[in-house]
């Protein structure tokens, strides 16, 4: 192109022969244009700037685009104007455009990356109960509107008018199901259920209301559907129904009117139950193709004809065709036949039946005015809904906008729901409102007193469908199709993006013919390494190699190494050759140093004892020789063997004197006053001195001053016999075994402070002082012969206190006897002659009941209650609690033993105690008394060095992975610094 001052020079060159040049202003397309003045005609030519050249456009996999072209050849004031356009459209952009040092060319990058759509986690499925809504979202339960019972599940009997996540389901929940006020779900295979639990609808065996869910007992077969109506919940497990709860008119169908808090079979059902569904207080199910239905009746709801009362499935009568689909409302029922057409029966006051009138109906009537195929049907109090090719329809009442056609007129036939967009996968109607799920979103409409629309308010019904609100949903994030999300929030286009740029330039003011088009390339990273292979041998030596990559450029790596799911990056010697590339790694390690775990605790009045590889070990008070270790010092802080002891498998811990069972022997130490070390005489001993006259002894257990033990054949016990605790019908202390009468088919002892118990055929018996009610038979009474306790079965663990004595039976915990400190953990301090149930408790692992306080061990952890002067309970208070409290930071527990003010547990992570610490009896080196868990001081129990289980010892005596440990490699490499789409991931072949 021409330079300015060239430009100059012709413009007044031709001035002279009467040339003119035209005002560039608003000249678009030329660069000038010069007009001869001639006698005959005029002549017109035209010089035009030359348009931008070797123009360039690429984007790579992080969403960086470069786009370059050749700088114009002019000294004038050159403009640009950039336009993007990516996948049809077009930005305008203002780049930082830059030339380079030589002024050859010009550039500029740009950043192709958007923000990526955030949103809550996709819904999957979502149920309506009385007032309240659940819904499933990435596999998690979350829940909205009245939670006066608990229903929603937080933990709380707060409402909610948006999601709130459901606390305490295990796993990816698949099936959620909303009742009146309360809700269950599947989770992993396990249905359990959270609310109003008056009439046993939770399934836990109890009738006490949860905020949180409760794993349903008694379940038989794996669960995949589950159902919720009034107060009484049905399950399909392998094809079986079962049902519980309230059962006034027979909505069990177990053949009675008798509710249930645990789930029974449902008789009368032929073949294998597909479909179920709950309705007020009736129930209906499809069994190779049969409707059948049984409850209440009054309204005709079973669809058999009548209106009686059914204990038992009945046949429902009118449908033509199969039915594939069953759901019941309140006094409705409807189903989906084969050919997609939709028959309703029972009450029908607000024309909920669809059929166009006010009929109530006993028998099956088609539903009217549907065009097309039903997939999916759902029933409320007064109105029912349906998807029908795609489109959701509602009929019946309306008077809280529940049919969400954006009015409250009820209608006797079906009518479309107004605002919806995209396809509605599912339905489902509550007591008086409706919600659906469209592209994972959830819209309801209709009442919400309670916020059950989600929509974050409680005061607005509403006509038309509303989304609920995102709540505690998780959120997620998404890209346009074909685009790809960085990690960083961020989208960048794919390689199948359509990318562009139009520059537009001007020098001087004037523009070329046309702008430079550029089609921007995908600059793909660098290929993913291939041909990867990695091995390993006995002694730890690994070895790493892949194809050498063939790309130009500085080629850098990054390793890491995962050994059992725990990845460590590493940086081996890298070597390289023109066609493959290796490291070798080792990865042996130090043999590991453990101290060896407790397998069994007790604890007595100011000291403990615990067994660790078939020795017993003592700490804390020793002034009578409890301990066993020959001394009779005012205290030890830490674990101290008892001395003359091997292959120990039990130990007991009394008031002052402590047992062990070892071979079948029963060896006693310490205070003997009473005889309680069981060998004949009353002199104390600070060493084991075995009970003559003992063999085969499978149990021991130590009272306050008294002994018992347990044979194949027999209970026997010695020392204190003040009140008849020795059970042989006198109140003669005894200084050797004497024989417990009137007992068989024992399997568990407990000794406490004047009182014994014990466990036979799944009932417990108990002897001894009956002062306060400890002997559970009813009565007062002082016993020295057994007496059963009153109104206890499947018994699996019993436990006697100072006063008190309690049971484990189906996971839960029972107590009697004293109850001045809420030992017996009902929420009162009233004295009970007869089992009462702790709170709250269910799924017992562990079980242990000390003084005057008692823990368990659950799934969840560890919970105590009872007395808590001196911090036994472990909450971090000195608070009694008369329910049971939490214990902080313990799981994993095998084992718990509680004392006169201490408590101690074995759990999966080491032992810890807490509570009264003065004498040592905690074991934490230490005589402080901490009202939480410490760890039990280790330095005096055994080790073991070796090497973690599946990991072999080398020649070298270190530690390598077996054939059966996961070993595996990732391998990341850039070339330039850009990296490609996949790191090489390698599983490292064990060979031998």
């Amino acid at each position: 192109m021409a330079s300015t001052s060239r430009l100059r020079a012709l413009a007044a060159g031709l001035a002279v022969l009467g040339v003119v040049l035209a005002d560039p202003s608003g000249t678009v397309g030329a660069a000038f244009t010069s007009q001869t003045q001639v006698a005959d005609a005029a002549s017109v030519t035209t010089a035009t700037i030359a348009g931008l050249t070797e123009g360039t456009a690429s984007y790579d996999e992080t969403g960086t685009a470069s786009v370059s072209w050749d700088t114009p050849d002019t000294d004038a004031s050159v403009g640009y104007s950039i336009a993007r356009t990516v996948d049809d459209e077009t930005t305008t952009i203002d780049p930082a455009i830059t030339t380079d040092a030589d002024g050859t060319t010009t550039s500029f990058a740009d950043d192709l990356a958007v923000p990526a759509t955030i949103g809550g986690a996709p819904v999957t499925s979502v149920a309506a109960g009385g007032s309240h809504t659940c819904a499933i979202a990435d596999g998690a339960a979350y829940c909205w509107g009245e939670n006066n019972a608990g229903q929603l599940g937080d933990g709380t009997t707060t409402d909610s008018a948006t999601p709130v996540a459901v606390t305490g389901l295990t796993g990816t929940v698949t099936t959620i199901a909303a009742g009146l006020e309360y809700t269950c779900a599947i989770a992993d295979d396990i249905a359990s259920c959270w609310g109003n639990n008056y009439n046993g609808q939770l399934g836990d065996g109890t009738t006490t209301t949860r905020s949180r869910p409760v794993a349903v007992t008694g379940l038989t077969g794996t669960p995949t559907t589950i159902v919720a109506g009034y107060a009484h919940t049905c399950v399909i497990a392998d094809g079986t129904a079962s049902c519980w709860g309230y059962n006034n008119h027979g909505q069990l169908g177990d053949g009675t009117t008798t509710g249930s808090a645990t789930p029974v079979a449902v008789t009368g059902l032929t073949g294998t139950v597909t479909s179920l569904t709950a309705g007020l207080h009736h129930t209906c199910a499809i069994a190779d193709g049969t409707a059948s239905c049984w409850g209440y009746d009054y309204n005709g709801q079973l669809g058999d004809g009548s209106n009686a009362d059914r204990t038992t499935a009945v046949a429902v009568t009118g449908l033509t065709g199969t039915p594939t689909t069953i759901v019941a409302g309140y006094f409705h029922t409807c189903a989906i036949i084969a050919s997609g057409a939709v028959s309703c029966w029972g009450y029908n006051s607000q024309g909920q039946l669809g059929d166009g009138t006010t009929t109530t109906r006993r028998t099956a009537v088609a539903v009217t005015e549907l065009a097309g195929t039903a997939t999916s049907i759902a029933a409320g109090y007064g109105h029912t809904c349906a998807i029908v090719s795609g489109v959701t329809s509602c009929w019946g009442a309306s008077g809280d906008g529940q049919l969400g056609n954006g009015t409250k007129t009820t209608s006797t036939t079906p009518v479309a729901v107004t605002g919806l967009t995209g396809t509605v996968t599912s339905v489902t109607a509550g007591y008086s409102h409706t919600c659906a799920v469209t592209a994972g979103l959830v819209s309801c409409w209709g009442s919400n007193d309670y916020g059950q629309l989600g929509d974050g308010t409680t005061t607005t019904d509403r006509i038309t469908p509303v989304e609920v609100v995102q709540g505690e949903r998780p959120t997620t994030t998404s890209c346009p199709t074909g685009w790809t999300e960085t990690g960083d929030g961020t989208c960048v286009p794919g390689a199948d993006a359509a990318v562009s740029y139009t520059v537009s330039h001007t020098v001087a003011g004037w523009s070329p013919a046309s702008p430079l088009q550029l089609t921007a390339t995908y600059d793909a990273p660098p290929a993913d390494l291939t041909g990867g292979d990695a091995s390993r041998d006995a002694d730890g030596a690994a070895s790493v190699s892949w194809d050498t990559p063939t790309e130009t450029g500085t080629v850098d790596y990054a390793v890491e190494r995962t050994i059992d799911g725990e990845t460590t990056a590493i940086d081996p010697t890298v070597t390289t050759d023109a066609d493959t590339t290796t490291f070798t790694d080792d990865l042996t390690v130090e043999a590991t140093t453990t101290v060896d775990a407790l397998t069994d605790i007790a604890t007595g009045s100011n000291h403990s004892c615990g067994i660790v590889d078939g020795l017993a070990y003592c700490w804390g008070y020793n002034v009578d020789g409890e301990l066993g270790s020959g001394t009779t010092s005012t205290r030890i802080l830490t674990p101290t063997l008892v001395t003359g002891l091997s292959g120990v498998t039990a130990v007991g811990a009394g008031s002052q004197h402590s047992c062990a069972l070892a071979d079948g022997l029963v060896y006693c130490w310490g205070w003997n006053y009473y005889g309680q070390l069981g060998n004949g005489t009353t002199d104390d001993s600070s060493v084991p001195v075995q009970v003559p006259g003992l063999t085969g002894v499978t149990a021991i257990t130590a009272g306050n001053y008294h002994t018992c033990a347990l044979t194949e054949s027999a209970v026997y016990c010695w020392g204190n016999n003040s009140l008849g605790q020795l059970g042989d019908g006198s109140y003669v202390k005894r200084t050797s075994p004497v024989q417990v009468s009137g007992l068989e088919d024992v399997t568990a002892i407990s000794a406490g402070n004047r009182h014994t118990c014990a466990l036979e055929g799944g009932t417990v018996s108990c002897w001894g002082a009956g002062t306060d009610g400890q002997l559970g038979d009813g009565t007062y009474l002082t016993r020295t012969t057994p007496v059963q306790v009153t109104g206890l079965e499947d018994v699996t663990a019993i436990g006697a206190g100072y006063l008190h004595s309690c049971a484990v039976s189906s996971g839960t915990v029972s107590c009697w006897g004293s109850n001045d400190y809420g030992q017996l953990g009902d929420g009162t301090l009233t004295t009970s002659t007869v089992p009462v149930q702790v709170d709250g408790i269910t799924g017992v692992t562990a079980f242990t009941v000390g003084y005057w306080h008692n823990c368990v061990g659950t799934d969840g952890g560890v919970e105590c209650w009872g007395r808590n002067f001196l911090g036994g309970l472990g909450d971090g208070t000195t608070t009694d609690r008369s329910t049971p409290v939490a214990v902080a930071g313990l799981t994993g527990v095998t084992m718990i033993a509680a004392g006169y003010a201490h408590s101690c547990a074995i759990t999966s992570s080491g032992t810890f105690c807490w509570g009264y610490g003065g004498y040592g009896q905690l074991g934490t080196g230490r005589s402080n008394s901490p009202a939480s868990p410490t760890a039990l001081a280790t330095a005096t129990l055994p080790t073991t060095t070796g090497c973690d289980t599946g990991w072999l010892v080398t020649d070298t005596g270190r530690c390598a992975p077996g054939a059966d440990v996961a070993v595996s490699y990732t391998v990341s490499h850039t070339v330039d610094g850009r990296a490609p789409a996949n790191p090489l991931e390698l599983t490292a072949r064990f060979v031998s």
